[in-house]
């Protein structure tokens, strides 16, 4: 139980972490700029007159990163591997006494540990990589997002069952000490 919840903090805190660093290199980009290069550059006479800079189109480098919005891929991307590793920290943790019942997990179940959960990644990587692939394609372009919600649905389900079902579930304890 503590290991799903620290599993889930921690896949929401470098959500967090993501989308602060994203915004963050906006910020990074105008800092720290010398004063004597603004003044080098102010005395210049190489450098174009106000006239000139009227006529030219104006550059502005920030505003890709300021108008910048977070596209539904990414955020289903993120849900896939927190789902993912929901669901494999849970089924990991009741192991000595619970049977899986999926016949596609249970070979899974045999390999070690970090190999276990390097599988379950490369897995949701995969289920990404399809969804962005379909996101790109002229016939599948409507339906990019259903790998990547049927992943989420499919793990998080699995990760309820796994609790539900579990050897340190409260409720079989319940039924044990009943007879």
């Amino acid at each position: 139980m503590k290991s799903s919840r620290f599993v889930f903090g921690s896949g929401l805190l470098s959500a967090a972490i993501l989308m602060t660093g994203m915004f963050g290199v906006a910020g990074a980009q105008t800092e720290g700029i010398p004063i004597a290069l603004v003044q080098h550059a102010i005395h210049d006479p190489q450098i174009s007159s106000s006239a000139d800079a009227e006529a030219s189109p104006r550059l502005e480098p920030r505003k890709a990163i300021i108008r910048a919005r977070i596209s539904p891929y990414f955020i289903l991307s993120a849900g896939v591997y927190t789902a993912a590793w929901l669901d494999m920290t849970e089924t990991q943790s009741s192991m000595p006494n619970f049977k899986e019942e999926d016949a596609l997990v249970r070979p899974f179940l045999l390999l070690p540990k970090p190999l276990y959960y390097a599988s379950g990644t490369m897995l949701g990587t995969g289920v990404n990589w399809l969804g962005l692939k379909m996101q790109r394609s002229e016939r599948w372009h409507k339906i990019w997002w259903l790998p990547q919600a049927v992943s989420i649905a499919a793990n998080l389900s699995g990760y309820g069952y796994t609790r539900t079902s579990g050897a340190g579930s409260p409720t079989i304890e319940i039924r044990r000490k009943a007879r």
